[in-house]
């Protein structure tokens, strides 16, 4: 009886054990998996806000500048009904809400749900207070220092009201881990309790001193031979089972170690394929993505590297008759870069490799943009677009870097140069994404600090003669910026807000000079170029047209060549050239 209650105190230690291990255990893993939800979340939603206030601070400025409730609420517009996004707030510098975009309606969040903000000053850079109006540079006298024009505050949706938030995962998860851990519980009881019985059997012969003599002598027929050997088995068995869960366990760490799955199926993909004609390629591929985040750190000059890689793909370019149109941008582009060069440029050969294949005969725009983000480093995005057919069908089925072993090896499915330079991407901590007619690469850089004497540009010396200079730009950044050098090259500037004003301003003042962007040379409703042309040929003294824009191909169309002598200047405008060109007037 004794024996008996010892056995039942036993089990029921056993058994409050063991389902305290598995609680434990379970509730474990579901702190683990929310905080680290919460925390991925956390940290998208703060990449996320520095993104919007990166992309959206030039517009906001300009509106703010000018007291344009209109342009503030057209800039915020694209954020309307984002799930990410609770509000975003603009307010001046008496706190007035100036434009908003509320989402909380949208995801269910209360008004009197306290959220946090990112809040971010707008500042006029002193660099944009010189192209202001010519009568607002007069009374400064000078360049005015940076001031504030307001903030924007920006509260992501908080991850117990996102989508991310959903239990389906967690109750997948919990499943995944009760099964097994239910399963293993039962044959551990089944196991328990068949060699419960065979211990039971053989203490009770044993304690049979009359039976012991025949136990002995029963050992040695065949049927205590065969109990023996079941009892070997049983325990060479359990000490078997024990070295599989052993194994399985470093397994498992060994998975947790190596979590970029893809990639090695990736790696595994290509090494089965016959790419007879970029195997170089893929083995530099190869040997750049084995190697440590890191290792290798060169100091270049960034434009540089790119223009010498893009040099390099101009015979592919010529081959396939696509035409590659590079525009560079961003505070931090001449500057020199500490990176692995050796990778940088392979990505970059990877990516436009294939893509002056798949936009054969058409134009392939590549715009690069390196801009200062905090200190040191800085972001490069490299935007490309195109209007080749594949192209965009690939854009529209964002599947240009799409990966699965089950699929054919296409342009937009399996495409091994492209997914090779989405590695290297990750590799350098970058990312892509899809827009609407176009995809981008961005990856962090370091910038390493010039001299202050190559930090600062030369200065821009007035011109020798008076010219007086009528400008009309549809972007209103680049109006602002090409205003600014002008009033620095000492011109008197007019500026005109759409076409139909040009032609007004012509019928009563006299320029030597109308600098117009390429959406000039573009019909609408109430202008047509034919008209604006027939009122310069009325005109006493006519101006020099010069025509700024992005699009070298401009100059090949019929309609500039129709404007005769007119010049053109390249965007970003350089002060140097632009002066150049006003004094050969």
């Amino acid at each position: 009886m004794g024996q008996s209650l010892k056995q039942i105190r036993f089990t029921r230690q056993f058994n409050f054990a063991y389902a305290l291990t598995f609680f434990i255990v379970l509730a474990s893993v579901n702190y683990i998996f929310y905080k680290y939800q919460e925390s991925s979340h956390d940290n998208q939603q703060s990449k996320l806000c520095e993104l919007i206030f990166t992309n959206l601070s030039p517009g906001l400025e300009y509106g703010l500048s000018f007291g344009n409730k209109s342009d503030l609420e057209q800039t915020l517009y694209p954020l309307r009904n984002n799930p990410d996004i609770a509000y975003v707030k603009i307010v001046d510098n008496q706190d007035t809400t100036v434009a908003q975009v509320d989402n909380r309606g949208l995801v269910g969040i209360s008004q009197d749900v306290e959220l946090q903000t990112l809040n971010r000053d707008i500042i006029q850079r002193s660099g944009y207070t010189q192209q202001l109006d010519l009568s607002e540079r007069l009374l400064s006298q000078q360049e005015s220092s940076d001031r504030k024009l307001g903030q924007i505050q920006i509260a992501a949706t908080p991850f117990n009201f996102s989508h991310q938030n959903n239990k389906a995962s967690l109750i997948t998860i919990n499943i995944a881990l009760i099964l097994p851990l239910l399963i293993f519980w039962i044959y551990l009881k089944l196991r328990q309790g068949h060699q419960k019985k065979v211990v039971k059997k053989l203490i009770d012969i044993l304690n049979d001193s009359k039976n012991y003599q025949a136990f002995k002598s029963n050992l040695k027929t065949s049927e205590g031979s065969e109990l023996l050997q079941a009892v070997e088995h049983q325990v060479i068995k359990t000490q078997n089972l024990r070295h599989q869960l052993n194994l399985l366990k470093s397994e498992v760490q060994q998975a947790r170690l190596d979590a970029n799955t893809e990639l090695h199926e990736f790696i595994g993909f290509i090494t089965q394929q016959d790419f007879n004609t970029s195997i170089n390629n893929l083995m530099l591929f190869y040997d750049i993505i084995k190697h440590p985040v890191q290792k290798d750190k060169d100091k270049v000059w960034c434009r540089d590297l790119i223009t010498q890689t893009l040099t390099e793909l101009s015979d592919k370019a010529k081959e396939q008759k696509t035409l590659l149109q590079d525009s560079f941008s961003g505070n931090r582009m001449n500057y020199q870069i500490e990176t692995d060069a050796k990778a940088f440029k392979q990505m970059l050969k990877l990516l436009l490799q294939e893509l002056i294949t798949i936009c054969q005969g058409y134009n392939l725009n590549v715009h690069f943009d390196l801009r200062q983000d905090y200190q040191v480093s800085a972001v490069l995005r490299i935007s490309l677009s195109s209007k080749a057919p594949d192209f965009i069908k690939a854009i529209k089925a964002q599947s240009l870097f799409q990966f699965d072993e089950e699929l054919p090896v296409t342009v937009s499915s399996n495409n091994i140069q492209l997914i090779s330079a989405k590695h290297i991407l990750r590799k350098f901590g970058g990312e892509y994404f899809y827009f609407s007619d176009e995809f981008r690469f961005e990856l962090p850089l370091t910038t390493l600090e010039l001299p202050d004497d190559k930090v600062q540009p030369e200065p821009i010396a007035p011109l020798s003669v008076k010219l007086s200079v009528l400008v009309y730009d549809s972007d209103p950044i680049d109006k602002m910026v090409l205003i600014g050098y002008l009033n620095k090259l000492g011109a008197e500037v007019d500026k005109a807000t759409t076409k139909q004003v040009i032609l007004q301003k012509l019928r009563h003042d006299n320029y030597d000079a109308i600098l117009v962007n390429s959406d000039f040379l573009k019909d609408a409703q109430s202008f047509t170029v034919d008209k604006f042309l027939q009122e310069i040929e009325e005109l006493e003294s006519k101006p020099q047209i010069i025509i700024v824009s992005h699009n070298h191909s401009i100059t090949e169309s019929e309609i500039f060549q129709k404007l005769g002598t007119a010049k053109f200047i390249s965007k970003p405008v350089d002060p140097k050239k632009l002066g150049r060109v006003l004094s050969s007037l």
